[in-house]
């Protein structure tokens, strides 16, 4: 995405002071995010499931909330005795406006206490972090790439700078040139649970129903 010249101060003050707090909840999300690679390795060395497996619905509770998830969710596959979790690792395809094919998100579902929306840590961590230089991208959101002085090397923000309550994401440069860069967005659903979406930063053409669109699946599972 093509460089524009820099812009004016992000759109209002931090609504709190940079802390150690939000830096502990990045390295979290950090976790989250190499998570995915090693359920990659570990899903490769599983025995495949059987038919019975894959037409089966799993519950979960987390956040003494019951949830109902189908089998073939699971990033890694699930054991099929109702447990209780802290986390729950899972991927589902949705169908967003502009897209010839369905688009895969992998979702974190994590105790409201484990988690900081992105929409909070733009404002505590993300602000403080921003370069001068600002990045053309999908109408509405602005993207700035973050310092690589703390970590940040190869990471951007895109963020709707109109909204009181914007849609956040950030977004990770690929290891390999030929695959999309990968973004992560944090949100509290309406049922308190903490959920980290994982998804391909071509998804950010479909923003403004991202939101939508990821809670009608969250909902539909009880989340």
């Amino acid at each position: 995405m093509a460089s524009a010249p820099a812009t004016s101060a992000p759109r209002r003050a931090p609504a709190i002071a940079y802390n150690l707090a939000g830096l502990a909840v990045i390295a979290a999300l950090a976790a989250v995010g190499a998570a995915y690679l090693l359920d990659f390795h570990m899903s490769s060395r599983q025995a495949a499931p059987s038919a019975k497996a894959l037409t089966s619905i799993v519950t979960r509770t987390i956040g003494a909330r019951e949830l109902r998830i189908p089998y073939g969710w699971f990033r890694s596959g699930a054991d099929l005795t109702d447990e209780f979790a802290t986390q729950i690792d899972l991927a589902a395809t949705v169908t967003l406006d502009g897209f010839d094919k369905p688009a895969t998100i992998d979702v974190t579902l994590l105790p409201r206490s484990r988690v900081r929306p992105s929409e909070v840590l733009l404002d505590t961590v993300y602000v403080h972090e921003f370069e001068a230089e600002t990045l053309r991208g999908p109408p509405g959101l602005v993207g700035k790439p973050l310092r690589p002085a703390r970590g940040y090397g190869g990471e951007t923000v895109w963020y709707d700078p109109l909204s009181p309550a914007p849609f956040v994401a950030k977004c990770m440069a690929p290891i390999q040139p030929e695959s999309p860069a990968r973004c992560l967005r944090t949100v509290i659903l309406p049922s308190g649970i903490g959920a980290v979406y994982a998804f391909d930063e071509t998804v950010l053409a479909s923003w403004k129903e991202f939101d939508a669109v990821t809670q009608r699946m969250m909902t539909a599972i009880g989340a």
